[in-house]
């Protein structure tokens, strides 16, 4: 999703916004990634998918990428804290162990 989101005018709305998660699946494999908006503001990107069918794809570049791509079953999951206003993000293998993280604040 992040590769395909980079146009000008996607990304002049988004830096308006301050930092921003975008939630995406379907792509047989995980991810997080990372775009730097200017004035310390990001977009992540969280990609988790999939239990059911393990992506074949080998060496996908992404120079955005935060930690490592899974390949294998995988999920994601979200730490809102609201009244310290962060957002953990969080991806582990089909076993539950951690692959990669960030957080921001909103």
């Amino acid at each position: 999703l992040m590769a395909n989101m980079t146009t000008d005018h996607h990304i002049g709305l988004l830096k308006k916004a301050g930092n921003a998660v975008v939630l995406s699946g379907d792509r047989h494999a995980g991810e997080i990634s990372a775009l730097s908006l200017g004035k310390k503001r990001k977009l992540y990107d969280v990609t988790a998918s999939s239990f059911n069918r393990p992506s074949t794809l080998d060496g996908e570049e992404n120079r955005l990428r935060v930690g490592r791509r899974e390949k294998n079953p995988n999920f994601g999951m979200l730490d809102i804290d609201w009244k310290g206003r962060t957002v953990g993000m969080r991806l582990f293998d089909g076993n539950g162990a951690g692959i990669s993280s960030a957080q921001t604040s909103f």
